[in-house]
């Protein structure tokens, strides 16, 4: 791929081309000379032509046609929701597309790896989370975060001002229909220590003490270091966990709460192992985590190129709740799919879970009965 550039970046400096126009005139002598290359200017323009990427246009968008693109990269993060959402658009993008080649990177790795992915031109479609985007990737404080729209118009407008960073512009597709927000949990026993009960316990309990300054907390890298992560909830709530263990993958934290090697960890609301396992939830009352809907986000090159993969991936939007995603995880767990196997290129009961519970919900054209 070649990188996609910004019509200013295509000729001379602004202050350069505004100068341009009475250089020809004082050099062609008359009024007439000067009526037609205006006319042929605008005609150029009205074309999307040479003169157009000299000149820009009002709104400092590319108009030029850009070639359709025959092949298609998927990338995903380092959890396992990453890489499910990733299977899934490339399932409906491969039932309605049949043109277009899609390749899959799963586990990239952080989010911000996968971001610069995008960015990089690497890859051309992600699902990501509203929460992140803004407070991650647009570098947002969290109370701006917590009490903005998250949707994808707003996303998008916050995204387009941010544009100086990079020639690369994205977009942000309708949301998939659910928010996967982040949930601490510990075990009915060590609330017990704590002197409390109940299967849901409130985090500002704990305010202005040192109550959990011995539980140890396991998390992945990005948890520790995100201002929403550990460090922005602690000050939040103006208290202190004691030792961190960090985990290179999202489920190996239940595992290790189950062992005792952690006393905390911090869930995702879909996630499966919170309904398999005996957890308490230590609860944000006082709503420190912003929604995280679940969206797809894509380089506006694949927008303007090819509409119909939009379409495809559009079929997903708002179609998927939270509970239908603990089930699928569900069978996924029940299909013995793990992360280790989707690294490694293990993907037959993957694809065919994710298969069958896309046709479920009636997603795929390729499962509805014949007429």
């Amino acid at each position: 791929m070649t990188d996609k550039q910004d019509p200013d970046q295509n000729g001379p400096p602004r202050d350069k081309r505004r100068n341009r126009i009475p250089r020809i005139l004082l050099a062609a002598g008359s009024v007439l000379v000067s009526a037609i290359a205006f006319a042929a200017s605008i005609a150029e323009l009205s074309n999307g032509g040479v003169l157009a990427g000299l000149f820009g246009t009002d709104d400092e968008e590319d108009v030029r046609p850009v070639e359709p693109i025959t092949e298609l990269t998927i990338g995903a993060k380092i959890h396992l929701e990453s890489n499910v959402l990733a299977q899934m658009m490339a399932q409906v993008i491969e039932d309605q597309v049949p043109d277009i080649v899609v390749n899959m990177k799963y586990y990239l790795g952080e989010s911000y790896l996968v971001w610069s992915e995008l960015l990089a031109e690497r890859v051309d479609l992600i699902p990501d989370y509203s929460g992140t985007i803004m407070s991650i990737y647009l570098d947002l404080d969290a109370p701006t975060v917590r009490r903005s729209s998250h949707d994808s118009d707003r996303l998008n407008a916050l995204l387009k001002t941010s544009r100086s960073e990079t020639d690369v512009q994205v977009e942000v597709l309708r949301t998939f229909g659910f928010s996967n927000s982040y949930v601490l949990l510990t075990k009915p026993e060590t609330v017990a220590a704590l002197g409390m009960e109940g299967d849901v316990v409130p985090l500002s309990a704990f305010s202005d003490s040192d109550r959990l300054k011995d539980l140890r907390i396991g998390s992945t890298y990005e948890f520790f270091v995100r201002d929403e992560g550990v460090r922005g909830l602690s000050d939040f709530y103006r208290t202190r966990f004691g030792d961190r263990e960090i985990f290179e993958f999202h489920l190996e934290k239940y595992p290790a709460i189950d062992a005792g090697e952690v006393d905390v960890i911090d869930g995702y609301v879909t996630d499966a192992a919170m309904e398999r396992g005996d957890y308490v939830v230590i609860e944000d009352d006082l709503s420190f985590w912003p929604k995280y809907w679940a969206v797809p986000i894509t380089r506006t090159e694949v927008v303007r190129s090819r509409p119909d993969v939009v379409a495809a991936v559009d079929t997903l939007a708002d179609q998927i709740t939270e509970q239908e995603m603990r089930q699928l995880f569900i069978a996924l767990d029940d299909a013995g799919v793990t992360p280790e196997d989707i690294q490694n290129g293990v993907l037959i009961d993957f694809e065919k879970t994710i298969e069958a519970f896309l046709c479920d919900q009636s997603l795929l054209k390729r499962c509805a009965p014949p007429a």
